[in-house]
């Protein structure tokens, strides 16, 4: 979809992109608060790094900011950025996988180490950081390919699609790799749900199957929606049609729409539904503290004025005896 670029067009929409990414960032930041903090809330160290990957995905698209207009970035600026955009996918795509992963060897009851486990967290950064390295790699080699893109909402490569090939490489491997463990988790929740059995949640504990299976959908929604968006970039590279603008947008809404799936899960809403009533209640002390010291004497102020009260007394008595 190729959308006419008018200075007004462009402005509009790097407006829209910019409050996109900022929207994503707050949802996760809301979203991880009450899982790092709250004693009700708990959470595979899989989640955190899915939750941490999109965080970054936002933070890497709005580092461009004060330099989408105007001028050309610096090139150091440009280069960074370029290099976390094309990670950043990556990154997210396989700490999904290792979260699918994790829920599924949760659920099964199958026996783990804690090798199995910083495996499954160190995949996602190892992946992350290459891809890095990769960008920088080729933008230092040919500074001619690093550039704003012409929508002005980030830095890419250009004139080379080594990254992009690379991005879509893993992103096919690693949604193959989701389908599989997903459609395993729902046999072992169906099955569960047939012999009306209890299911182990991704916590380790046990809980009720209803908890579990609003998880699972969760994922699997998620892991669809990824899928989706694959499907949108892969169109994009087949049918090629100059700066996308439409598909730019879209770039965003992926961790919006992590926010929003896994934000609003019953033990977060109900953490932060707790701090609310902790804020009202220290706010509505602190007035009344306020009101009362305005209103009443403290008991230290009253002692010091009868005593003041007192000398002064004693004083004028004295001063009427030796009168």
């Amino acid at each position: 979809m190729s959308i006419p670029l008018s200075e007004d067009n462009i402005y509009t929409l790097v407006q829209v992109f910019n409050s996109l990414n900022i929207l994503g960032l707050i949802l996760l930041t809301f979203t991880i608060i009450p899982a790092i903090w709250s004693r009700t809330v708990h959470r595979m160290d899989a989640w955190y790094s899915l939750t941490i990957s999109s965080m970054l995905y936002c933070i890497s698209f709005l580092i461009l900011i004060g330099h989408q207009f105007g001028k050309e970035p610096p090139f150091e600026i440009c280069l960074f950025q370029a290099a976390l955009i094309y990670a950043g996918p990556v990154f997210i795509k396989i700490s999904i996988t290792s979260f699918v992963i994790s829920l599924y060897l949760n659920i099964s009851n199958i026996p783990t180490t804690s090798f199995h486990q910083k495996m499954l967290i160190a995949a996602p950064i190892t992946m992350f950081l290459l891809i890095c390295i990769e960008v920088t790699m080729v933008g230092l080699l040919d500074r001619s390919h690093i550039e704003r893109d012409p929508t002005h909402m980030f830095c890419h490569c250009h004139d080379t699609n080594i990254p992009f090939g690379v991005d879509v490489f893993i992103e096919v491997l690693t949604a193959g790799i989701d389908i599989n463990f997903l459609i395993m988790i729902g046999q072992t929740l169906y099955k569960r749900w047939k012999t009306n059995q209890a299911t182990v949640s991704p916590v380790g504990r046990i809980s009720n199957p209803a908890f579990s299976m609003a998880l699972y959908l969760r994922v699997l929604l998620f892991t669809l929606y990824l899928a989706l968006a694959l499907l949108i970039v892969a169109i994009g590279v087949l049918k090629p049609t100059g700066p996308s603008v439409a598909w730019n947008i879209s770039l965003p809404t992926v961790p919006v729409a992590s926010g929003l799936i896994f934000g609003s899960q019953k033990d977060i809403l109900q953490a932060w539904a707790g701090y609310a009533r902790g804020l009202k209640y220290s706010i509505w002390n602190l007035i009344q503290k306020v009101l009362n010291a305005f209103r009443y004497p403290s008991r230290v102020d009253s002692i010091d004025g009868l005593k003041a009260a007192s000398s002064q007394l004693e004083l004028d008595q004295a001063c009427r005896t030796h009168l």
